[in-house]
């Protein structure tokens, strides 16, 4: 049996896989694959690789998250900007926490300014605290692979942080320490875990990594197949060597020339095309299963009859919303009250600091006319008021601000009803709260980052 040195390791190259796939850097992966699978092929440049984004369809449905636009606040305009800066990193990290069941989250300071960065498996190496072997901030050291080098942080005797900088050998140059007088005692270092764990780096989970080989591969076999045509070549001779044969040409391009006594034929295969894209489609359908999805979010058809509808279909399911929501707010709190001192000690104003994400809706269920009769109903009945309604569509606004909402609609309906002719006042309906709401939008980004703080004490 390994050991978890051992295996720790082991995971690396599939870490190493599992980045440069998420990237969309396939072929990089897939390569070797297919020159173990179809050599000639390979060799004569004849496969065209099909590649399909699973991880990032994965990310969308486990992680829905990660899609939606965060809010970063603070006093402080600056300090919201580098909130703004992390999200990227911080999206990132909770779609791979999901699809892996780990990922870590690292604070530095580059070219002056507080940044976080993803770190995956491969870059990571820590040497855990024997009694506390799963918390990061017991271990005794931890090592980060950076572009020019690597950083290892350490405690002093008494207990603070202290890191050192140590450069490519190719780059040269003397290793830096870095200490933070005035003491902060926790590594600038955060581990997202999508269960409980046994160790600071707990084991790749590969499964996701391997549903994304698979359908490569798959869908790889299949158009080469529709290209080149199913079946085995058979040539008769005994003239030439088994390797000879091999590299005779192939393709429909190509021409395959025999001596006098040679045969050449082709057994067909009994399997088509559209056997092969269900099977693929059944594969999917288990993986999403085995995932804890609905199977049905497979179908290529829509079977939906309705716009309402087709969007429902379209969506991740309310329960793995909800908890998607609750799991990567509660993180990211954490991460900037952890955070917080380093940046406090760089001498930024830390106050009003938050990153939020946007309360998820209910999924409108049925067609407008419909919801809006229901509605109606539900009024007349005094089961509901306007103003509830406006509450769960708008779920971040008080019940002040519903009622503020409610009344101005209400005066400008009277006068908009009051005065027909006045193609003004309709006008006016449609620019009702639009203060009220604001949202920030991100971008995606990858990598860490190759500088840590710098305060030489």
């Amino acid at each position: 049996m390994m050991t978890r040195e051992q295996l720790i390791q082991q995971d690396k190259g599939k870490w190493e896989e599992l980045r440069h796939l998420w990237y969309g850097r396939h072929q990089v992966v897939m390569d070797s694959f297919y020159a173990k699978n179809w050599p000639n092929s390979w060799k004569q440049g004849t496969i065209t690789p099909v590649y399909a984004h699973v991880l990032r369809w994965g990310a969308k449905w486990l992680a829905p998250s990660t899609t939606w636009p965060w809010s970063c606040s603070a006093q402080d305009d600056g300090v919201a900007a580098i909130l703004r800066s992390w999200v990227p990193a911080l999206r990132t990290a909770r779609a791979i926490q999901r699809l892996a069941g780990q990922a870590w989250v690292h604070l530095a300071l580059r070219e002056g300014l507080p940044i976080v960065d993803m770190v995956w498996g491969d870059m990571l190496d820590v040497t855990v605290n024997a009694r506390f072997p799963n918390h990061i901030q017991s271990c005794k050291s931890i090592r980060l692979s950076l572009a020019s080098g690597y950083v290892e942080y350490s405690r002093t005797a008494d207990g603070l942080v202290e890191a050192v900088l140590w450069p490519d050998p190719q780059i040269g140059g003397p290793a830096e320490v870095i200490r933070y007088a005035g003491g902060l005692p926790e590594y600038p270092l955060i581990g997202w875990y999508r269960d409980d764990i046994d160790h600071v780096m707990p084991g790749l989970s590969q499964v996701w990594l391997q549903h994304q080989k698979t359908v490569n591969e798959q869908l790889t076999d299949i158009e080469h197949t529709r290209r080149y045509l199913p079946g085995q070549d058979i040539i008769k001779t005994d003239a030439r060597e088994a390797l000879e044969c091999q590299e005779l040409p192939r393709g429909q391009d190509k021409i395959i020339r025999l001596n006098q006594d040679e045969d050449y034929q082709r057994i067909a295969s009994t399997g088509t095309q559209s056997e092969s894209l269900n099977s693929v489609k059944t594969y999917l359908k288990l993986m999403a299963l085995l995932e804890g999805l609905p199977p049905d979010i497979i179908d290529i058809e829509s079977y939906a009859q309705t716009g309402a509808a087709k969007a429902i279909d379209a969506a991740p399911s309310w329960d793995i919303v909800m908890q998607d929501y609750k799991q990567t707010q509660e993180q990211v709190d954490a991460l900037v009250l952890q955070f917080a001192p380093y940046l406090e000690y760089w001498a930024y104003n830390t106050a009003g600091m938050k990153i939020e994400l946007p309360k998820p809706r209910p999924p409108a269920i049925g067609d407008p006319l419909h919801r809006e009769q229901a509605a109606d109903a539900r009024w007349a009945r005094g089961v509901e008021s306007p103003l509830d309604q406006i509450l769960v569509e708008h779920p971040d606004w008080s019940e002040e601000q519903a009622e503020e909402y409610w009344r101005r609609n209400m005066q400008l309906r009277e006068e908009v009803n009051g005065n027909s002719s006045s193609a003004s006042k309709v006008g006016q309906v449609g620019t009702i709260a639009k203060s009220i709401e604001g949202r920030d939008s991100a971008m995606d980004g990858e990598g860490i980052s190759d500088m840590v703080a710098t305060d030489k004490g």
